[in-house]
């Protein structure tokens, strides 16, 4: 993924539907040392509603989203998911739902809690160890992140997603394409 400076993100935020007090909230979720290494990224409150900024090819695309990190069954516990992003199993707080709205149509998927896909997907996490295990998985690292990738393209044409534009023009600019 392309790097995203503070401006970058300002201007990401600003496009979105976010409230403007949720937009001031927003933060990244963790610190990015390494921006090639990321197909999407984050920016959420202390609740868990957010922007998340993905990648795919070459175009970047925004959508709000909120995360829901309570999934219990019927009898209160905390169900373990397997991520429909990054494929890896996850248990109790490590488990989420995150969810997208366009009018009234909502898409939800299951997610890792943290939003650590991207290093999952690549193996780099405890977490990827642990999955291995419970699913039996033996996938090769390259295939792993490329269904990931496919998982994150899927992501993006089922959800509402809007292309998301990091040149700011200024009033005067818009001013001189209205002559033409």
């Amino acid at each position: 993924m392309q790097k995203l400076t503070t401006k970058d993100i300002d201007l990401l935020l600003r496009q979105s539907s976010l409230s403007k007090k949720l937009k001031s909230e927003c933060k990244l979720r963790n610190e990015v040392a390494d921006w090639k290494g990321l197909d999407f990224v984050a920016l959420t409150d202390k609740s868990g509603k957010g922007l998340v900024v993905v990648e795919s090819g070459g175009l970047l695309y925004i959508a709000s989203f909120s995360l829901n990190t309570r999934l219990s069954g019927a009898n209160g516990r905390a169900k373990p998911i397997i991520c429909d992003i990054c494929s890896t199993w996850r248990h109790g707080t490590t488990a989420a739902r995150i969810s997208f709205v366009s009018g009234q149509r909502v898409v939800a998927w299951l997610c890792c809690a943290d939003l650590s896909c991207n290093q999952n997907a690549r193996g780099v996490t405890e977490a990827v160890a642990i999955s291995r295990a419970q699913i039996a998985e033996s996938i090769t690292p390259e295939a792993r992140l490329l269904r990931f990738r496919g998982n994150l393209k899927r992501l993006v044409g089922t959800v509402p997603f809007q292309e998301a534009n990091l040149t700011e023009k200024t009033p005067l600019q818009n001013d001189q394409n209205l002559l033409q």
